[in-house]
C-alpha cells in the first residue's frame, strides 16, 4: 500500500498546475470525494508545508493555497515522507501531467 494518498496527489497535481486556489474551488475540482476528506488534506498538506496559505485581500474570510516553492519546503524537522518529498519535486517541476495515475508518478518518482 503507497503512503501517499490519492486525494493528496490530486490537490498538489491541480495546484501544481500554476493558480492559486480556494478551498472551494479544490473541493469543485474533486467531485469523486467527500468536502470533509478534502479539507482534511488540505490541512494535513499544509501542516506538511507542501501547500501554502496566502490571504485573499479581496475577502479576508477566504484563503488561497498554492504549491509551495522548493526552497520554501524543508525535510528536516517536518512531517515529510521521502516519499511525499519525491512525489512533491515531481510535481513541482511540472513533471506530472494531469492525466498521469498514481502508479506513473511513484515510478516517476523512482519509488
Amino acid at each position: 500500500m503507497s503512503e501517499v494518498t490519492a486525494i493528496n496527489l490530486e490537490i498538489l497535481q491541480i495546484l501544481g498546475e500554476g493558480d492559486s486556489m480556494t478551498p472551494s474551488q479544490i473541493i469543485a475540482r474533486l467531485p469523486g470525494y467527500d468536502k470533509k476528506d478534502v479539507k482534511y488534506s488540505i490541512r494535513r498538506l499544509r501542516e506538511k508545508g507542501l501547500i501554502r496559505v496566502i490571504p485573499n485581500l479581496m475577502d479576508m474570510r477566504r484563503v488561497f493555497y498554492r504549491l509551495s516553492e522548493p526552497n520554501e519546503v524543508k525535510e528536516e524537522g517536518a512531517r515529510i515522507k521521502p516519499v511525499e518529498m519525491k512525489l512533491y519535486q515531481e510535481v513541482s517541476t511540472n513533471a506530472i501531467t494531469p492525466n498521469t495515475t498514481l502508479e506513473d508518478m511513484e515510478a516517476a518518482a523512482h519509488i
